[in-house]
């Protein structure tokens, strides 16, 4: 089976099948242990997805499936109310963006809505692990963790289910997205990785992409663990296999045994010297959310000038 690249370059895959059916969670033993996992993740023959989050205990869940777990009794009905939410929503867009997506683009709507905050089916993913981690670390009082998924086994997973490759055409995936928002018929327990055909300033910035669970009528994870096959429908860590970081190695080496997830933790008690490396870098809240909100959101920096007088 033919596979890319992060950046476009094909490589074939051995042996007779792809075991990639296994979530592992990380415990790093430093911010610098934690650095080398997110390194090789990110090397450019893998293509793994990051997404930050400030407490590790939290699972996968996106704003809808927040939204509908407060206000609702049951998945049913989500479906219903996600093309509520997006026709009301370009009723009314006009009135606040200058260029609005076409009527037609549903993808593209609803990265709008996710960009102003509305409920939507898309989960928020980087392309880099540093960006995950300063989203994870930044506003973290407890433990926090980066989620690493593996894009490839995505587009495999969803072939084999579908008989669909994406591999052709980078905007197949949205063209058949958009057919599970308007189609309630359409509801296979699978995820797809989207990006929109534009992409606002911020999007462009962070190096996003989105996650989106095609069957809306399900939790965000019981798609993902349909989609890699996983006999359980949660990711928690009891249904993890945990393993070393110097494990990781061995195991990215050949594509065949390649992983699905990683969950990769991060302790609290590195997060000053985590900050002080992602500053460095670059990385901040004024270079990830450009315009004066960005910059005032990096002003937190200043209540932690005790501790980091020689950078600030």
């Amino acid at each position: 089976m033919l596979g890319f690249g992060r950046f476009g370059y094909p490589f074939e895959y051995t042996g007779e099948t792809m075991d990639n059916s296994i979530f592992y969670e990380i415990n790093p033993n430093s911010w610098e242990d934690a650095k080398r996992i997110g390194k090789r993740l990110s090397h450019h023959t893998l293509r793994f997805l990051f997404r930050g989050q400030t407490n590790s205990s939290w699972g996968l869940k996106t704003s809808i499936e927040r939204a509908t777990e407060k206000y609702l009794d049951e998945y049913s009905w989500t479906w219903y109310f996600e093309n509520q939410i997006i026709e009301l929503f370009k009723s009314r867009a006009h009135q606040y963006i200058q260029s609005p997506p076409s009527d037609q683009d549903v993808i593209e709507w609803l990265s709008v809505i996710q960009h102003y905050g509305g409920p939507t089916r898309l989960l928020d993913f980087t392309e880099s692990f540093y960006i995950a981690a300063f989203f994870a670390i930044d506003a973290a009082l407890e433990d926090s963790c980066v989620w690493a998924i593996n894009e490839v086994a995505l587009g495999n997973s969803f072939l084999s289910k579908t008989g669909v490759s994406f591999w052709s055409k980078a905007n197949k995936a949205v063209n058949y997205a958009q057919d599970y928002v308007l189609s309630l018929s359409k509801t296979d327990d699978v995820v797809l990785s989207i990006t929109p055909s534009r992409l606002n300033e911020r999007l462009a910035v962070q190096k996003g992409k989105f996650l989106f669970p095609c069957n809306i009528t399900k939790s965000f994870e019981a798609n993902l663990c349909s989609t890699f096959n996983f006999p359980f429908n949660k990711l928690k860590s009891e249904n993890a296999t945990t393993m070393k970081s110097e494990k990781l190695e061995e195991i990215v080496v050949n594509p065949n045994t390649w992983p699905s997830i990683v969950k990769i933790n991060l302790s609290k008690e590195w997060y000053r010297e985590a900050i002080r490396d992602l500053y460095t870098m670059n990385i901040d809240s004024a270079s990830l959310f450009p315009g004066l909100e960005g910059f005032a959101r990096s002003l937190n920096f200043i209540m932690r000038k005790s501790n980091y007088e020689d950078i600030v």
